[in-house]
């Protein structure tokens, strides 16, 4: 980890590489004992635990979500991200309909969500501080990347709901409704949470200490609601997380330093976990090498053709077309999840996560230089 903050490389890279070593191991273990590997060195040991990881991930960042980030109020911002996702549609799409899943409309579909998402923490940690001249375009950039993100997001988890509906076997439509309408209370605390605190501190008179029990039961009661309707992890995660926060209250900043600090060592393990499926589930080929070409080929033009369509609208194409190539951690956990349900045989996930950690060590490399000559040139 420490390492890889020097060379301000992602800190995925890092654990995925802690999750390779892990998969080696496992296999020494296998080869030369013949039964499964004990405890961390067992894949489905960290997978369950992967999942409870990935939970506090997404909490924290719904946690620190501002919602006026999201924000479509930019007149270049609107394009840029309805040219993004059907580029992204398109090509995307299309490689991954011929070349990729051999012309399974889902296996498409899903990979054309899994790579919706934008790494800028790349653009971010190999230019700061932020040059004056590009904090303007790099903060469009950016707004444009969480809205890409949280329509990825949407998307699969849309995926996610069909998939339920699919293998519903008609059980109770009652206990559905009333689920449904739990989760309805659950937007309170994220579309007026002005009104929801001033409840809260109405409760506090009645149970007095007994209000963060309360609160406790609460968080747990939506989220067995979200998943029993099937919602996505992914969306639960995030919600969970504004939800919480609004739960905190004026405290929120401590109560975040406190919860999250000490279960951050849960957060590495979705990506260990895949980084020990890249070692166990390797299977080398001529396809592999084909697949990752086509993937790369793919981002590579939707970065260009993306940069173009903006060249004389924007001051700062090149940042912009750079800024879009690499992708990131929620690729890898889209991707990670996809596996989990077989969107995705394994062959084609090992390719996908290999071509996201190749985008983001080339997207790094690629704008370091013309940040700073796009700046001295202004």
């Amino acid at each position: 980890m420490s390492a890889s903050r020097r060379l301000r490389l992602p800190d995925f890279l890092a654990h995925i590489l802690t999750g390779v070593m892990l998969g080696g191991i496992a296999l020494l273990y296998t080869k030369f004992f013949g039964d499964k590997p004990p405890g961390f060195l067992n894949n489905e040991f960290v997978a369950y635990l992967s999942y409870f990881g990935l939970i506090l991930f997404l909490m924290q960042l719904g946690f620190s979500f501002d919602p006026k980030f999201s924000r479509l109020d930019n007149d270049r911002r609107a394009p840029q991200v309805a040219v993004f996702i059907l580029l992204n549609v398109f090509i995307l799409g299309l490689i991954g309909y011929f070349g990729l899943t051999g012309g399974s409309i889902k296996g498409t579909i899903f990979i054309i969500i899994a790579f919706l998402s934008i790494n800028i923490g790349a653009m971010l940690t190999s230019n700061f501080p932020i040059n004056p001249v590009l904090k303007r375009p790099m903060t469009n950039l950016i707004q444009t990347a969480v809205i890409v993100d949280l329509f990825a997001i949407l998307a699969f988890s849309f995926m996610e709901q069909l998939r339920f509906w699919g293998e519903f076997n008609g059980g109770s439509v009652r206990n559905l409704i009333f689920y449904g309408f739990i989760l309805l209370l659950f937007l309170l605390p994220v579309v007026i949470p002005e009104w929801t605190t001033r409840l809260y501190r109405g409760t506090e008179k009645v149970i007095g200490q007994f209000t963060t029990v309360f609160k406790i039961g609460l968080f747990f009661v939506f989220l067995f609601a979200g998943f029993r309707l099937g919602f996505s992890i992914l969306l639960m995660g995030i919600w969970g997380g504004m939800v919480f926060r609004n739960f905190a209250g004026e405290n929120r900043f401590d109560v975040a330093e406190r919860t999250f600090a000490l279960s951050s060592f849960l957060y590495v393990l979705p990506f260990v976990q895949i980084g020990q499926m890249l070692i166990v589930d390797w299977q080398e080929n001529v396809l592999f090498w084909q697949n990752l070409a086509y993937i790369l080929m793919g981002l590579m033009l939707v970065s260009m053709i993306f940069g173009l369509i903006f060249l004389k609208a924007q001051r700062f194409a090149k940042l912009l077309a750079m800024g879009v190539f690499a992708r990131g951690e929620l690729s890898l956990i889209i991707l990670w999840l996809g596996n989990r349900v077989e969107y995705i045989d394994d062959k084609l996930f090992i390719v996908a996560v290999v071509a996201v950690v190749a985008s983001s060590l080339i997207g790094k490399l690629m704008f370091l230089r013309p940040l700073k000559v796009q700046a001295a040139k202004s």
